[in-house]
């Protein structure tokens, strides 16, 4: 049994204003290997929490990009969740689909006390985040297969 004490290692890449921010950091990147190990996926912090000007954000919007067939094994077609976000015609695929990131963000404002903004997204709505910052949080390392993404 791991007998480890203190923080959570900071990420390399991460903004100044959150590396000094050590146990809210520590809180995040747990539960971020929680959020791993349930879908097996790499959980990104995206949005304004990373803006150097906005040290106090509304909310912390974590994401996970699940590749098209998991998703659609999870919540259903890829093609038609997005066409029920678009038109309110909702059926269990979107409502399976909103139900898991509230029970998410929910758990993460348990574990880290932050207003967590929770989704799950399949490939072809994760180019949004393109060319957004974005920080990897949760600490597995070597074992996402970005071949996997279709």
């Amino acid at each position: 049994m791991s007998k480890k004490r203190g923080f959570l290692p900071v990420p390399k890449d991460c903004p100044e204003h959150l590396a000094n921010r050590r146990e809210l950091l520590h809180h995040l990147r747990r539960w971020a290997n929680i959020v791993y190990a349930q879908y097996g996926a790499p959980v990104y912090l995206c949005g304004s929490a990373l803006r150097t000007d906005n040290e106090n954000p509304r909310d912390w919007d974590i994401r996970v990009r699940l590749p098209s067939k998991v998703f659609t094994v999870r919540y259903g077609s890829p093609d038609e969740w997005w066409q029920e976000g678009q038109t309110g015609f909702w059926t269990q695929i979107r409502w399976r689909w909103v139900d898991d990131c509230r029970k998410q963000s929910e758990r993460g404002a348990h574990y880290t006390g932050l207003n967590i903004d929770f989704e799950v997204l399949p490939p072809a709505f994760w180019r949004r985040y393109k060319n957004e910052p974005k920080l990897r949080i949760d600490t597995r390392r070597n074992r996402w297969n970005p071949t996997m993404s279709q």
